[in-house]
């Protein structure tokens, strides 16, 4: 089987060895430092708005979340797919909302969906 490097030695070699929960979400945290590296799928949008959410809300989620869950491979070369849990806003309640998320070349990030998720 062929492995491919990922562009950066903290995140792993895909497919067979992904990177370490933590430093992927530092990855994660980087790249939503710039709002037009983050994309939504529309059923995430959709998820979004049935909720009273923004993309806003999912980048300052980013800021304060972590992965929970395994990372494993996506689809194509160089994905990472990781579920990334976060409270939701005081005014919402004791909820937590949990976004997959997609790391795309070490570069971009792909917002699969959006749930609620109950806390623990």
């Amino acid at each position: 089987m062929l492995h491919v490097m990922s562009k950066s030695p903290t995140l792993g070699t895909w497919p067979n060895d992904p990177p370490k929960g933590h430093d992927l979400m530092a990855q994660i945290r980087n790249i939503a430092q710039d709002s037009g590296r983050v994309y939504f799928s529309q059923h995430a949008e959709g998820r979004l708005l049935s909720r009273g959410y923004n993309d806003l809300d999912v980048i300052r989620g980013f800021r304060i979340g972590d992965i929970e869950g395994a990372v494993i491979p996506g689809d194509h070369q160089n994905e990472w797919v990781c579920e990334v849990i976060f409270p939701a806003n005081e005014e919402r309640g004791s909820r937590n909302i949990g976004t997959i998320t997609i790391v795309m070349d070490g570069s971009r990030l792909l917002i699969k969906t959006v749930m609620w998720k109950d806390k623990r």
